[in-house]
């Protein structure tokens, strides 16, 4: 007595019709591996591209804040320092400090 497995391999070495649906299942699923890693890859691409993207933004942000920190820190640099008490006497945050230099 033929163990299964060798029965089953005889009936299908001998049956042209079950090779046949044999190859278009194989064909199917090959196919369908194909689509995955194709659907896959493309995912990865369109994260890997709004990484870049995001990345970019922030990057283009932050300089243009450090460039508006650098043009303000110019023009005070600018200012002179009676001006900068001018500003300082006329600011609302301004508790009265500079109001009286003497007790400074």
């Amino acid at each position: 007595m033929a163990p299964i497995g060798y029965s089953i391999w005889l009936w299908f070495r001998s049956n042209p019709a079950a090779q046949a649906v044999a190859f278009v299942v194989a064909l199917y699923i090959a196919f369908r591996l194909w689509l995955a890693r194709k659907i896959r890859r493309e995912r990865e691409d369109a994260a890997e591209e709004a990484v870049e993207q995001v990345t970019e933004q922030i990057e283009k942000e932050t300089d243009d804040a450090i460039q508006r920190v650098e043009n303000d820190r110019d023009a005070v640099e600018r200012l002179n320092s009676e001006q900068l008490r001018k500003l300082a006497e006329a600011s609302p945050h301004n508790r009265g400090r500079l109001h009286r230099p003497e007790t400074d």
